[in-house]
């Protein structure tokens, strides 16, 4: 017996340590991790296991199609059904390290799924440069900065929901990443029709363009959340079919009643506003809710998502309604028990007889005669 517990052990370790792997990279747990400066170029027959799971650390230079070689041939069969695919790029900590990319980087890497590039600057990003991936279920740009993003960079890419791994998204993320121009250009997100969640948090986008959703039929989410802008275009949404919920939080909004359009199309289309949406401007509304000004202000009921009720200026589902009146007549049975068990204390002093008067004998003072109350 204990001879085939050590060979299962030695089994287990052996099944947990690569047949082989590339100068400068790491394997743990079916994780391939490199370095960008000991292991690039790249050759894909150096992996054994093939690398499903690949991250490149401190990235600072060129991703041409001389950094990845053989990268084609991976046969992904042999792939963990319990793990996507996944790239990721993390550039040298500080946010100082340039990544550089052209119509040739990523060549033959369209086999993953989840691409991700963290802390990366950008000079600028050209026509195609993600070309090569071809369809992800996950592309997400991470901090930092974006100088030129050319309004073709994400040409050929199609971002479609992979039902057949653990976390089917659809998403394209661009969170907490500089964008220079100040915004996205009209265009440049065209190629992820079929894309069903957009997350631009964080990217300082003054302005939103009127069309830049307009080709994303498809998308359920939308997140928009801590940028500078202070409204959205008037029907910026129309058109997309399947949106549920848009979350703008902290948002510096300029209040009017024609700024606030969007309360109304969310609650006649059934879609869920979230966050924290508060006034900027005029200065008396600062800091308080968009809800508020547009009930005090423009004198209409609060418009709520279908499912949600008007409470106070703010929307509040059945249970959240339930669980405050329930809360409040809580409290109010404890206030009138208060009440009633001082009042009968009181009630029941007053009914006390008082002390027996002492009196004097012989000179000396008799002790008070105990009375026992009836109650």
């Amino acid at each position: 017996m204990h001879h085939i517990t050590v060979v299962v052990c030695f089994l287990l370790f052996k099944s947990s340590m690569p047949l082989s792997q590339p100068t400068g990279c790491n394997y743990k747990d079916g994780l391939f991790t490199c370095g960008f400066k000991t292991s690039i170029p790249l050759n894909a027959v150096g992996f054994d296991p093939r690398p499903q799971r690949l991250v490149i650390n401190d990235v600072n230079g060129p991703i041409t199609s001389s950094s990845f070689t053989n990268f084609a041939q991976v046969n992904t069969s042999t792939f963990d059904p319990n793990y996507a695919s996944s790239l990721t790029f993390v550039c040298v900590a500080g946010g100082s390290a340039v990544l550089s990319l052209d119509n040739s980087s990523f060549e033959g890497m369209g086999f993953y799924q989840d691409v991700r590039i963290i802390n990366c600057q950008f000079n600028s990003v050209p026509p195609g440069a993600f070309t090569n991936l071809g369809t992800v279920n996950l592309l997400s740009l991470e901090g930092g900065t974006i100088d030129n993003l050319d309004v073709n960079a994400f040409l050929g890419v199609n971002i479609k929901k992979d039902t057949t791994i653990p976390n089917p998204r659809g998403e394209f993320a661009l969170s907490n990443t500089k964008l220079a121009q100040g915004g996205l250009s009209r265009g440049v997100l065209d190629p992820f029709t079929e894309a069903s969640v957009l997350t631009l948090n964080n990217c300082r986008i003054r302005v939103i363009d009127l069309a830049l959703f307009s080709k994303m039929k498809y998308l359920t989410r939308i997140s928009l959340d801590n940028n500078p802008f202070t409204y959205v275009g008037n029907n910026i949404f129309s058109g997309l079919e399947s949106l549920r919920r848009i979350s703008m939080d902290n948002v510096p909004w300029r209040c009017s009643c024609a700024a606030l359009w969007f309360l109304q199309f969310a609650a006649d289309k059934g879609i869920d506003l979230q966050g924290d949406m508060m006034c900027s401007f005029p200065k008396e509304y600062d800091r308080r809710r968009i809800t508020t000004y547009q009930t005090q202000v423009c004198g209409a009921v609060v418009a709520c998502p279908a499912g949600l009720m008007p409470m106070s200026g703010i929307c509040l589902t059945w249970l959240q309604i339930l669980s405050f009146s329930i809360t409040f007549f809580s409290f109010t049975v404890v206030v009138a028990c208060v009440a009633f068990i001082l009042k009968n204390r009181r009630d029941i002093c007053k009914k006390l007889p008082s002390k027996t008067p002492v009196k004097s004998v012989n000179g000396h003072r008799a002790a008070p005669r105990r009375v026992t109350p009836y109650i």
